[in-house]
């Protein structure tokens, strides 16, 4: 890998954009723009204040509110960051903010943002004629019930969130839910293997293990994928549809070497038609381990990863019709044959053979 060096620059990324609400000396609602800001402990914020009107404003009074800007507030949010009260007093009317007063600080509450804190100042730090570091307390928090999730929540997702890219000085909104804090490592903590295999991510230096087993003509077409032609296929193979969060290579701990692939697919990219929270999981062993109980091993390491840690609600299978060695695997593992047969096209060998449907029971 080719790493490019840079001179030291601001670029925790990405950072919040917070809109920082205070009241004006004759009593005017104020807002202006923050980048620079953390958690600093469980009820507490940091921010690092410039000099301006917000940092006056502050000096007097000590309690504000943080919003967090959305797409939909984009454009007025970097407007309060570049345009100053003290030169335009008349800024926020052209905003279109509707202002309301906060419930438990002296400060003003921005309601068409979907979430906002209410935070009382507890320590300056470095203070200078270019301002200072605050830590704050957080008081309170409103949020717009139409932003909660069923749990009662906030839902980040509903609330478009952008943030800054300090590099491109551009904003960006937030995206889709793609894990589990606090969770989906326990695929590594947990230890993913038995005394016989291990199971990890595909390394490019797998290349050329997984061109030896792949490339026999035995082992690929049963599982619907054709024989690997190169080593070089075997990389690019690696680098493209094994580099993802729902791929592993079988690691026999003897050797070390990867001796084959298990994993699963969601429900936009399964085989066959399943659930939004469902799976379906697919496996090989190079020839040489096949009839070892290899498979039945990695299978229900899988399964305790889907249950346990993604918590999934269905699990799926399927195979050829022939190759019923895989059916009896999955029998094993506490699948259950469905009776339903799907023509999988999409497979190598697809066209001409039936796959038999399997499920697991909990």
């Amino acid at each position: 890998m080719n790493m490019k060096s840079f001179a030291p620059k601001p670029w925790i990324v990405p950072m919040p954009v917070l809109i920082i609400g205070t009241y004006n000396e004759d009593g005017t609602p104020n807002a202006m723009n923050a980048a620079w800001s953390g958690q600093w402990d469980m009820k507490e914020i940091m921010i690092s204040m410039g000099s301006h009107v917000t940092t006056k404003n502050l000096d007097r009074n000590g309690e504000f509110t943080v919003a967090f800007a959305t797409k939909n507030t984009m454009v007025a949010s970097d407007f309060v960051g570049i345009v100053s009260a003290k030169n335009d007093p008349k800024k926020m009317d052209k905003t279109g903010w509707n202002i309301e007063k906060a419930t438990m600080v002296d400060a003003p509450v921005f309601t068409d943002f979907p979430m906002t804190l209410e935070c009382r100042i507890k320590e300056k730090y470095d203070e200078s004629e270019t301002g200072y570091y605050l830590v704050a307390e957080i008081v309170n928090i409103l949020v717009d019930e139409k932003y909660l999730a069923e749990d009662g929540n906030p839902d980040m997702q509903k609330m478009e969130l952008i943030v800054l890219d300090p590099i491109h000085h551009g904003y960006i909104q937030l995206g889709d839910k793609v894990g589990n804090a606090f969770s989906d490592g326990k695929a590594l903590k947990n230890n993913m293997e038995t005394e016989r295999i291990l199971l990890r991510r595909w390394q490019e230096s797998d290349a050329k293990v997984l061109f030896k087993y792949a490339s026999d003509p035995d082992v690929g077409p049963r599982a619907g994928w054709p024989a690997h032609k190169s080593v070089e296929e075997s990389r690019e193979i690696i680098q493209t549809f094994f580099h993802n969060e729902t791929t592993w290579a079988i690691v026999l701990k003897e050797t070390g070497e990867a001796i084959g692939c298990i994993g699963y697919y969601t429900h936009e990219t399964s085989n066959i038609p399943i659930g939004e929270n469902d799976c379906e999981v697919g496996y090989w062993v190079g020839k040489p381990y096949w009839n070892k109980g290899i498979c039945t091993e990695a299978l229900k390491l899988m399964l305790d990863y889907c249950i346990q840690v993604k918590h999934l609600e269905n699990i799926w299978a399927d195979h050829f019709t022939g190759n019923p060695a895989s059916g009896k695997v999955m029998v094993k593992c506490g699948f259950s044959d469905t009776g339903m047969l799907n023509r999988c096209s999409q497979l190598v060998g697809g066209d001409k053979d039936m796959v038999k449907v399997f499920k697991y029971k909990r």
